[in-house]
């Protein structure tokens, strides 16, 4: 529900097809709720280094090169006020190990020739295609 009682789902999905009712819905939310700016690995100063760490995704063979290099990434990216918040977890990509160890000879060839190396080079244009006003996210999402 929006603070003048209309919940999204009863609005005509015609009227959700005009940019103007997109853009007055988000300004209903955001009125009423406390927005703070999502900070992207491009907006650190150190994204030269992430940069040259994702482009070593590329040049990945296996899965434990790929996790290793994850590790690294997660270590660089991962900021936060408190570094209590996020501790070292070696299992973090545990699930990405085991993910890429399942995978037929074919699909896992794919993953690393074709996916990855996509994957990176968008990945490494993000501060060309973030948008302009930035990404914003709800601190009413935040825990206590």
């Amino acid at each position: 529900m929006f603070g003048n009682g209309i919940a999204l789902d009863q609005r005509s999905s015609a009227s959700l097809d005009s940019t103007a009712d997109r853009n007055q819905i988000a300004e209903e939310i955001s009125d009423e709720t406390e927005m703070a700016l999502v900070l992207l690995p491009c907006d650190l100063p150190n994204w030269p280094t992430v940069q040259r760490h994702l482009t070593k995704v590329k040049d990945a063979q296996n899965a434990e090169q790929l996790v290793e290099i994850m590790h690294r990434l997660h270590d660089l990216c991962n900021v936060g006020l408190d570094p209590t918040d996020d501790p070292v977890d070696p299992a973090r990509f545990e699930g990405l190990r085991l993910y890429v160890g399942q995978l037929a000879a074919a699909d896992r060839t794919k993953l690393f020739r074709t996916t990855l190396p996509c994957m990176v080079n968008y990945a490494l244009k993000l501060r060309i295609f973030k948008p302009r006003e930035g990404l914003q996210y709800s601190l009413q999402q935040q825990g206590e």
